[in-house]
């Protein structure tokens, strides 16, 4: 423990499978177990050695009360820190999820509008072309109207031009007649 930082302080607690509060005697029987377990004489595993020398570390330091007191000290800030750290790690997550769900709603709306926008368009452009074949069908419609209301002034004017010319005949007759029958006076009144 001296020298050591608390970030790079072992749990022994874990290591010994004791909960923090575990009597001075809960922890020696686990010492007791754990070092029959991997004490290398009994353990053919290549790791034993290595985790009998952690085993007896953590008896050491968790079997006497000063060493206890000053590992616990040290393990409780540990504690505090990587909990203050998750915490911030936590509330980041957080932050980034929120963020990330922010964007993903402004890109869903951006998206909806969007939408909206080439929806109204089309329906303002389709709103367009129907009032343009309207226009047409009327444009259409009155150049006909036209056409009718000059080709029947046409008609009456022919019947005008044609009544005329049989007035004008009938008057040229009668006074065609009337000429003759002057003359075939005259001729009896001579005669």
């Amino acid at each position: 423990m001296h020298g050591q930082e608390p970030t790079d302080l072992p749990d022994y607690y874990q290591l010994l499978g004791v909960s923090f509060n575990a009597s001075e005697d809960e922890i020696r029987r686990a010492y007791r177990r754990m070092a029959m377990q991997w004490h290398p004489d009994r353990n053919d595993d290549p790791a034993a050695e290595e985790m009998m020398k952690k085993i007896n570390g953590a008896w050491e330091i968790l079997g006497d009360p000063e060493s206890k007191a000053e590992y616990d000290r040290d393990y409780f800030m540990l504690r505090s820190i990587l909990a203050e750290a998750r915490l911030r790690e936590v509330k980041e997550e957080s932050l980034e999820k929120e963020r990330r769900e922010a964007q993903q709603r402004e890109a869903e709306h951006r998206r909806k509008v969007e939408t909206e926008k080439r929806r109204q368009e089309a329906a303002r452009r389709e709103r367009e072309r129907r009032e343009a074949v309207e226009r047409r069908h009327k444009t259409e419609a009155e150049r006909q109207e036209r056409a009718r209301r000059a080709a029947e002034e046409r008609r009456r004017s022919e019947r005008e031009q044609q009544s005329e010319l049989q007035l004008d005949l009938y008057a040229a007759i009668a006074i065609g007649a009337f000429i003759i029958g002057l003359f075939i006076l005259l001729v009896l009144i001579s005669s």
